[in-house]
This record gives C-alpha cells, structure tokens and sequence, in this order.
C-alpha cells in the first residue's frame, strides 16, 4: 500500500519536475530550431539534474552546462529559460546569459516571441529580450493566427492585439477566445458569436449559450437543445437534441433522449440513436459504447468495429488500447488484430512508446508490444522529442528512447 508520506513525496516530486521545469502541458515544445549553427547544437543539450540542480549534457550524457539552476526548460530557437534565485531568464547554449532572470515567469521562446510576467503584468519579448509589447496587461495569450487575446485590467473587457502591439480587435468583449482557421468566438451583452482577425462580426451575436464555429456551419444550444445553422445565423436543422457535438466530415454526433447517435448536417439520421455515447473522433474513429460494450465508427459513420469489447480506448499512433475476456491488448487500426499484453496498466502510444506497469513499476513498450525499457520506475511520463519524465529510487529526470538517463 503507498503510504501518505510516499504519495506526498511523489507529488511534490512530480509539481517540482513538471512546474518548475517549465515544460508544462505534459512537456509540449512546439518551437521550430533556427537554422543558426548554436541554435541547432544547442538543440541536443538535455536537461540534466545532480543533487537537485540543473544544467545541460549531451545526447551521450556527457556534461556541457554544469548543474546550476533550480530549474530548467528545453532549449528553444538557440536559447533556454533557467530559473535563478526565484526568477526566470534565458541562457545560450555556451552558457551565457541571453536574457538577464527578473521576470516571475516567462514562457519558452517560440518564433522569436517571449511571453513574459513581472509584477502581475505580462509582455512580450524578443529573443534578445528586448521589449516589444508592453508589460501591460492583466492577461495576455500567446501569439494564434498573428493577434494575442488579452484583457488589460481585472475583471475588463477582452480584445486582442497584433504583434506590433496594436488593437486590432477593440477590448469590448465579455469572452474572447483564440482564433481557430480565422475566426475568434466571442460574447458580448451575454450573447456569443463569432469575428473574424480583423475584428469584424461575421457569426451574429444571438445565441445565449457558447457555440461552435466551423466550417461555415454553427452549432447552437437554444432552450436547452442543439441545432445547426449557417453563417449568417439561418437555421438549417431545428434544436432538436440534447446534445450535439461539432461535425466532422459533415456528421455530428448526436444525443436524442437518453441515446447517442449520428446525423448529417440538416438533421438526417446516419447513426440509429442506440447507443450509450459516442466518444469525439481521433484518428479517424470515433468509440461508440452499446450495452457496456465498446467498439468503434469510422470516418463515413459507419460501423468499423462492432461494440465487443469490455473498454478500449482512442487510437493513437494507429494503436488503441483495449480490454477484453478481461486481458488488455492492442488493437492494431490496420489490421483489427489484438495483442494480449502482459501489464497490468497501459497508457496509449506517444511517440512511439506506450507506458506499462506492472506492480508498482513503470517502464515503456514498443508497437510490437516488446518491453523497450525495462520496468524500474516509480513514476513515468510519456516521451515528448525522443525524451520522457521519470522517477526512480528518490531520483528522477529525462530519459531518452534507449533509456539512458540524465541525472547523478
């Protein structure tokens, strides 16, 4: 049994690996390297620990930025955020400061843009730190489509900015969220509708409860039920069910009383309503529950696989996870096959490897189902980059694909 005390120790563990680190949204880097020579060496420095400091080794654990930092992050576009003495700054890949540490938080560098905190007020930097938005605002979003949403002061109206800083959509919107394919949903006078980058209403301001825009077609809830309409805000399928998901390939799943099923965009049954509910798709298939028993539909609506078994799991990677006769197994996309694994636990594929347990240790298994890294660890996380979070015996840091680890 895991005691309290081991349970804290853990999560402590895990808070300070995952917050202080700064490779938040389960180590999510989304840069692009430049194409400048430190830049792209500095790429292959990993974040290494010793005795609870940071600093920098090579693909071959090899030292080149002596632990130093109470914290760290992935170098970024030639530089990397470090934490010194409760403040946040950027080094080079020689170990120079880039940006001096006085800001309470800052986020990696993405497309030559820093978004930064001090004193309860966020900006942006440059990646030579200097200044170019401001540190003006209450909240300020990253940088989506070319405009950052924002709202200037506590409790004020929402607007957003370009990267000059400029308004280009005026701060008078109660919700202002970030742009999808041009579009930015919004409310005004408890009302939702959608803008355009420009800053001009092209969904109308009509509906009382949040939509979903895509595609030329809205989804709506009026009185508790949810319909269709189209871009100009005309009505295409009545409010018909109690709850209906954004379409996709020109089908939305749909709940109809107390059953889920699938329509088409003005309302035509694709999917009898039959079914307990009907997950979103992912990778092309969307999990459907009848009678406690899973299975999956494809992109067309159709039936892919029969509800039989007894819990599976979206594909990713082109592999589900699934369980069955009470074993768990992959079920393989291509060829609806099923491999019996031996675990007792297993988190779906990500970059190539999927968690397993067994007991209280963790390792990673490949597509085949072959234990790739031997189970050893107290806690792991999935690989991001060719690189994963883990814990073992007190320690913990990065581990690469071969399961060598970064820290002493």
């Amino acid at each position: 049994m895991i005691t309290n005390h081991y349970f804290l120790q853990f999560a402590n563990f895990v808070m300070r690996l995952y917050y202080l680190l700064g490779l938040v949204s389960s180590l999510c880097w989304t840069c692009n390297p430049t194409t400048d020579t430190a830049s792209n060496a500095s790429v292959s420095l990993i974040p290494y620990q010793k005795a609870n400091m940071w600093g920098y080794a090579n693909k071959a654990g090899r030292v080149q930025i002596a632990p130093q930092y109470t914290a760290v992050s992935s170098f970024q576009e030639g530089i990397a955020k470090v934490k010194i003495k409760e403040q946040y700054g950027f080094i080079k890949a020689n170990n120079q400061i880039a940006i001096a540490p006085e800001y309470d938080w800052a986020w990696d560098c993405e497309q030559g843009l820093i978004l930064v905190q001090k004193e309860g007020k966020w900006g942006f930097l440059n990646n030579k730190g200097v200044i170019i938005i401001p540190l003006v605002y209450h909240k300020l979003e990253k940088f989506v489509e070319g405009v950052a949403v924002a709202q200037r002061s506590e409790g004020g109206k929402w607007g957003a900015i370009d990267l000059k800083g400029n308004a280009v959509i005026p701060f008078i919107y109660q919700e202002l969220f970030a742009p999808k394919a041009g579009k930015l949903k919004a409310s005004k006078n408890q009302k939702y509708g959608y803008l355009n980058l420009a800053g001009k209403e092209i969904v109308p301001f009509a509906y009382s409860r949040a939509l979903q825009f895509q595609e030329g077609i809205i989804t709506f809830r009026e009185s508790e039920l949810c319909g269709f309409a189209n871009e100009a805000g005309k009505i295409i399928c009545l409010p018909t069910y109690q709850e209906l998901m954004p379409h996709q390939n020109g089908i939305a799943f749909a709940k109809k009383g107390k059953l889920w099923g699938a329509v088409d965009l003005e309302g035509k049954m694709v999917l009898p309503f039959e079914y307990d509910f009907i997950y979103p798709y992912h990778e092309g298939f969307a999990r459907i529950v009848k009678q406690n028993l899973y299975g999956y539909v494809d992109a067309q609506g159709k039936i892919a696989i029969k509800p039989q078994y007894e819990h599976a799991e979206d594909f990713n990677e082109k592999v589900a996870i699934i369980t069955h006769n009470s074993k768990i197994g992959l079920l393989y996309q291509e060829t609806n096959k099923v491999l019996d694994i031996e675990y007792e636990h297993i988190r779906s594929f990500v970059g190539g490897f999927a968690v397993v347990r067994k007991g209280n240790l963790y390792g990673y298994m490949n597509y085949k189902g072959e234990l790739a890294i031997p189970l050893k660890y107290t806690t792991a996380r999935d690989f991001v980059d060719g690189l994963a979070v883990v814990q073992r015996e007190g320690k913990g840091g990065f581990i690469d694909a071969k399961g060598r680890e970064f820290w002493e």
